[in-house]
């Protein structure tokens, strides 16, 4: 197995980061989807949790001595500009739309998702292929423990500081984890509503406590997600794509509320005999065209890197020579 990874280099493409950020960012509203799965398949994931995990003493260090372009490089400050602004772009611009999609069309949503990934999934794969009992063990425990946070049944969180606090600090830890959706564990802990209301309101107070819980989560459990990225890269891996495969529970298209209001699934015949409309065509639909947009982000971001690395090796050999 393959200990290391090298992220790809985005200089000159910052457009093509941003877009990956607004993706994230929409990915986040939707309970049961991860902004972490949205990097994850976009091939920025790693070079995201290393940035984020250089936010330490050492760029703190670099600023009081005056080096402040050396602390900017040490995060790959231009890189997480970009994205975060995308993100945020993504949140406060697509909200609305995305909360009335959720309400209104949550089949295609959830169809549109489940293509997403499960062409991630066979991309990862093709990656790192479990070539071993202990290797498929990794994807056999990621893909339960999606599956056992998607059965969480929660009676809420008062809405207060200390709460809204922890709330982004789950949140945002959970988002970090392709197939481990924050939004639904805000939903599990009564959170999501408030959070999204606060948003679309613009309640900065209640936006300052999350946003300073979900820092704190991003720095600590980056540096967790990194050390494992580091030692034992291809088990990462293929436990992150075992979640993938579990969070597949979470996407699925046809839900029912449960007696807490909470989305249980069902299957096609059960709304069907409730006289629900089961949109059998537009979910197949959606569901391809998520597909084909992973084949296709996948299949042109490989080859880009591809000709970096190419481009990078013979102005090495002209430099040597």
């Amino acid at each position: 197995m393959n200990n290391s990874s090298s992220p790809v280099n985005f200089s000159g493409n910052w457009f093509g980061v941003f877009l990956r950020g607004t993706a994230m960012g929409a990915a986040d509203l939707v309970p049961g989807v991860s902004g972490g799965t949205i990097a994850f398949i976009s091939g920025i994931y790693e070079r995201l949790i290393e940035a984020i995990a250089n936010l330490d003493i050492a760029a703190i260090r670099l600023v009081f001595k005056g080096n402040v372009k050396g602390a900017w490089q040490h995060i790959d400050g231009t890189f997480l500009s970009v994205l975060g602004v995308g993100i945020l772009t993504s949140i406060f611009a697509l909200a609305h739309l995305i909360e009335h999609l959720v309400e209104n069309q949550p089949i295609l949503v959830w169809s549109f998702f489940s293509g997403l990934i499960l062409a991630s999934i066979i991309f990862m794969l093709r990656r790192v292929w479990p070539n071993s009992f202990v290797a498929i063990l990794y994807v056999v425990i990621g893909a339960i423990l999606a599956f056992a946070i998607a059965q969480v049944r929660g009676a809420g969180l008062p809405v207060v500081t200390p709460f809204i606090f922890l709330g982004g600090f789950i949140a945002i830890s959970a988002m970090l984890l392709p197939g481990v959706s924050g939004s639904f564990l805000l939903l599990m802990l009564g959170l999501y509503q408030p959070t999204l209301s606060a948003v679309t309101d613009f309640d900065l107070l209640y936006i300052a406590t999350f946003g300073l819980g979900a820092a704190s989560g991003f720095i600590v459990f980056s540096r967790v997600i990194r050390a494992l990225l580091h030692s034992c890269h291809d088990q990462t891996i293929l436990f992150l794509t075992g979640l993938l495969i579990g969070s597949l529970y979470t996407t699925w298209p046809w839900k029912l509320l449960d007696d807490a209001g909470l989305p249980t699934n069902a299957l096609p015949s059960e709304i069907a005999s409730m006289g629900g409309n089961v949109q059998l065509a537009g979910a197949v639909l959606s569901l391809l065209i998520g597909f084909v947009l992973v084949y296709a982000v996948t299949h042109f971001g490989i080859r880009a890197e591809g000709k970096m690395e190419t481009k990078t090796e013979t102005q090495e050999d002209a430099v040597s020579g």
